[in-house]
């Protein structure tokens, strides 16, 4: 199975196209074998969660290992959450199987993850590993509008000394209070575009500002809408009301 037609199979999803990737999984060329376990997480089946389980424990490829980790997440089956936190145990190039695992919370989005997260987001923790914990929690936080603890995690990162090995996390924090979108990570950007040194920082810190803004501004702009079409109901339900009591007077 070639890496395109792998793609294409798992954009059909159906039974015969999970038994062809299922039954390519065996590939030799680890670029094409990674195609076939990405393409195979597009199956909510246990099926293909048990198919894909031993490239996720042990792979040649430290990148097919990854995806696989990350595939099983995406089918959101019952074994998926324990092997995924089992996977952040595994040393890999560039971090790339914990990285994947982390992302796998993102795809199932369950509470358990969050102090896994927060955790793995602290400052001292692995560069790579941070920055996609504070990716994650934006992601996770945007379906808990309610949950202020991320917000708080998240903007721990700009407590960090300044420097080489604070900027990824404290680029991801900016990223992800950008996927967060609530008023009340501005004050945090704020603040970062006015004292961060570094020059990326800024402008991404500003970026985020603009585009939290263009969405605050037209949620009050729909909030006004609703509240003039509610006005308007009301007018109409009133002058309904005298009409019909002008008809039953004239009926009178």
């Amino acid at each position: 199975v070639s890496a395109r037609a792998a793609k294409g199979l798992g954009e059909i999803r159906t039974e015969q196209a999970m038994q062809a990737l299922i039954g390519g999984l065996k590939v030799i060329h680890p670029k094409a074998r990674r195609a076939v376990v990405k393409a195979l997480g597009n199956f909510k089946e246990e099926e293909a969660f048990r198919a894909l389980r031993p490239l996720a424990e042990k792979d040649a490829s430290y990148f097919v290992e990854a995806e696989a980790v990350y595939a099983i997440a995406r089918t959101k089956a019952e074994g998926a959450f324990p092997l995924v936190v089992g996977a952040l145990e595994k040393d890999s190039f560039n971090d790339v199987i914990r990285c994947k695992a982390l992302e796998g919370f993102g795809e199932l989005d369950d509470d358990k993850a969050l102090s896994i997260l927060y955790e793995c987001s602290r400052y001292g923790k692995l560069e790579l590993v941070r920055a996609q914990a504070l990716r994650i929690l934006g992601k996770m936080g945007k379906s808990r509008p309610d949950n202020l603890e991320i917000l708080e995690k998240i903007s721990d990162a700009f407590q960090a000394p300044e420097g080489p090995r604070s900027f990824r996390a404290k680029l991801a924090a900016i990223q992800a209070l950008e996927t967060l979108n609530r008023a009340e990570g501005l004050p945090i950007l704020r603040r970062v575009a006015e004292t961060e040194l570094d020059g990326r920082l800024v402008r991404n810190a500003r970026l985020a500002m603009r585009k939290i803004e263009r969405g605050k501004d037209k949620g009050e702009a729909i909030q006004k809408l609703e509240k003039r079409l509610e006005e308007f109901a009301e007018e109409s339900k009133k002058l309904k009301d005298r009409l019909d009591k002008l008809e039953q007077t004239k009926g009178a």
